[in-house]
């Protein structure tokens, strides 16, 4: 009979009772069911009506992945050329490649699957990480089920409202859908796995559970910048929480292990320049966040805070779990509402820290509610918890509404970010070109085009290009000025859209027309529009002399003083024309027939990276005013210089660690073992 029923009930019946007998995969798989449902749409969509999004530049990066594997040293697409570890952290767009790879679909339907996977994970790694700090189950399916359906930041962040709109509203996806900071929620998810990770290798720091830890930290930081960040803020908060254990200095020192073992793993991806130029970058590129002497007063008085709020926390004698959600949300809180509030921008671009914020906001409320379940009778948690299903089911319903409104499927193929990029790939695939808006972002994910602005500003290395993409499109009646700074950036085209553009950002051309009888027009669609920039060379190498090489960066488009000898160089008729052509995205060779004295100057951004040599060995490479590079080949007559980029001593340490630490953990693990064996 036995045999009988197991039969009946089949695979899907047997599956079914194994996971109803054990409570945290069964949890685990409601909880992703229940946003799956939700997002359901998102799986099978690949272009959406939200195409002012930054989610364009990240499928663009996917794209170049899938199409140039394994070439990921410099990236010429953006930016007159930056480090390819400066254009994004590359794990989500590397998980997307390759999934767009094995299932033979386009980047973007593959980057909508792959975050549609990982918004449907975050509740499960925060239910993983709840059941687990409180020892719980009931907590951990709280904070996850809250996260899910509701978002406090909402009614807190007057920004987030005035977005988000309703309480009722999903913050968490609309972040996803509307702005496409799928990094972001990608990291929101990893976050949890690496505070429960750290916690397994704090309890017990074996060599699998710390290399486990630190691989987990280490993908939080190689997903997203925000996420990486968060991550610091969640270490502090869980050393804190258990600051007050006997054993605190062995924790300390197992996660600073994990923290030290975390960034060598990830060094290759995220080298020291790297993290130089975000923190530069993120205070002035993406809105004006300077750090100042102020912010020494707001540190000082946040670890006072911080230390109120521990003393409360002894107080009360509040569990690991309940500290580390205090002080999680304390810490996110004041990034946010300081902001919002006061503001204050503690950090660059503080509002988008609500997502961790409300992390923190539904653990503290989740162990708060199955504390109050603990205290209901038994015979009232049926009806309880009936109304408490009815009420999520209710509010699943309206973020579904909310999904399927917002995520619109739409046809790119009709779209002016799609027909102006396909144009370009077609006709100037290998020529540099200006473009702001939408299709900037737009243009790598169809395309292999360069241009002088891409899709994220924080990674330039070339720090006069913002003040120059910035003033292009923004001055009016100037076009012989402007075409002159296109000139000496090397672009070949400019991209317009005027008021009655498609572009999304087509009011960031104040007067899209002032190239008209100045440039020429090779394209046009309605209020868009491609005009060529004719030059004496379109090649990215120019013959200049000494007197020719600028010495100080431009304030703004309207200080020329400084670049109109550079100008005058690139179009003098008795001045050698050099030749540029690329090998392969790290490598270029120059040909150019030179007199004793002459010098190189070449429109790629500079980088100590870069190295140069001829037949009679290196070249110095030097960066002038713009940012640029200047050679001195030394040669008289016909010569080829061969440029170079490897990332330097400082991408050849950072493997070299990197490959040592992974080897030292192997080792680790083999000597371990064998201690077992002989115990």
């Amino acid at each position: 009979m036995k045999r009988a029923r197991i039969r009946n009930d089949g695979l899907g019946g047997r599956l079914l009772a194994w996971i109803i007998s054990r409570p945290t995969i069964g949890y685990s798989f409601v909880l992703f069911a229940l946003n799956a449902w939700i997002c359901q749409i998102l799986f099978v969509t690949e272009y959406t009506r939200h195409l002012g999004s930054i989610e364009a530049a990240y499928i663009g990066l996917s794209r170049y992945a899938l199409e140039h594997p394994f070439e990921f040293g410099w990236f010429r697409q953006w930016y007159c050329g930056i480090p390819y570890s400066n254009t994004y952290p590359p794990l989500l767009h590397l998980a997307v490649a390759a999934i767009a790879g094995l299932l033979d679909i386009s980047p973007a339907l593959a980057h909508h699957i792959a975050t549609a996977v990982f918004y449907c994970c975050g509740p499960v790694a925060l239910f993983l990480l709840a059941s687990k700090l409180s020892g719980k189950c009931a907590a951990g399916l709280s904070a996850a089920l809250l996260f899910s359906l509701f978002s406090p930041s909402i009614p807190l962040v007057s920004t987030v409202h005035d977005w988000a709109g309703s309480i009722f509203n999903p913050a968490r996806l609309h972040s996803l859908i509307a702005f496409g900071d799928g990094p972001h929620i990608a990291s929101l998810t990893l976050l949890p796995l690496a505070v429960l990770a750290l916690h397994h290798a704090a309890e017990r720091p074996r060599p699998g559970r710390v290399y486990l830890a630190a691989f987990t930290c280490a993908s939080v930081v190689l997903t997203n910048w925000l996420g990486g960040f968060a991550l610091a803020l969640a270490a502090a908060s869980y050393l804190l929480a258990r600051s007050v254990e006997q054993e605190w200095r062995r924790i300390l020192f197992t996660a600073t292990g994990v923290g030290v073992i975390a960034y060598c793993l990830a060094a290759p991806w995220i080298p020291p320049s790297t993290l130089g130029d975000i923190s530069h970058n993120a205070q002035h590129v993406i809105g004006r966040y300077p750090l100042t002497i102020d912010h020494l007063g707001y540190a000082g008085a946040c670890a006072a805070a911080a230390l109120g709020l521990r003393a409360v926390l002894v107080g009360c004698k509040a569990s690991a779990a309940a500290g580390f959600a205090a002080y999680f949300s304390f810490f996110t809180a004041v990034l946010v509402l300081s902001a919002d509030w006061l503001g204050i921008s503690l950090m660059p671009q503080p509002y988008r820290y609500h997502l961790e914020m409300e992390i923190g906001l539904c653990l503290l409320a989740g162990f708060g509610a199955a504390k109050l379940w603990s205290k209901v009778a038994a015979k009232h948690r049926p009806p309880a918890a009936a109304v408490l299903i009815v009420l999520c089911l209710l509010q699943s319903g309206i973020y579904r509404r909310w999904a399927r409104e917002s995520i619109q499927p739409i046809d790119m193929n009709e779209t002016i970010e799609y027909r102006i990029s396909t144009w370009l790939q077609e006709n100037m695939p290998d020529s540099r070109v200006f473009i702001v808006g939408s299709t900037q972002f737009w243009l790598n994910a169809f395309s292999d085009t360069p241009q002088i602005g891409g899709g994220f500003g924080q990674g330039v290395v070339n720090r006069t290009i913002p003040v120059v993409h910035y003033g292009v499109p923004y001055t009016k009646g100037d076009g012989e000025r402007t075409a002159m700074w296109l000139r000496i950036y090397g672009a070949q085209a400019v991209v317009t859209s005027g008021p009655e553009g498609r572009d999304s950002y087509r009011h960031a051309w104040r007067d899209s027309s002032k190239f008209n009888g100045v440039l020429p027009e090779i394209w046009r669609d309605g209020d868009d529009a491609i005009y060529a920039v004719p030059q004496r060379s379109s090649s990215l190498a120019h013959v200049i002399l000494p007197q020719h090489v600028v010495t100080t960066a431009p304030v703004n488009n309207t200080d020329v003083a400084p670049v109109l000898p550079l100008f005058e160089a690139l179009e003098d008729p008795t001045l050698p024309v050099a030749d540029l052509a690329w090998k392969n995205p790290s490598e270029a060779v120059i040909s150019a027939t030179l007199s004793s004295g002459q010098l190189l100057f070449v429109q790629i951004s500079y980088h100590p990276g870069w190295s140069a040599s001829n037949s009679r060995g290196n070249i110095p490479v030097r960066q002038d005013g713009l940012g640029f590079m200047v050679l001195d080949p030394g040669c008289s007559g016909p010569c080829k210089i061969t440029l170079e980029f490897t990332g330097g001593s400082e991408m050849r340490l950072a493997r070299a660690v990197s490959a040592t630490v992974i080897l030292s953990g192997l080792l680790w693990a083999a000597y371990r073992s064998r201690e077992r064996t002989a115990a």
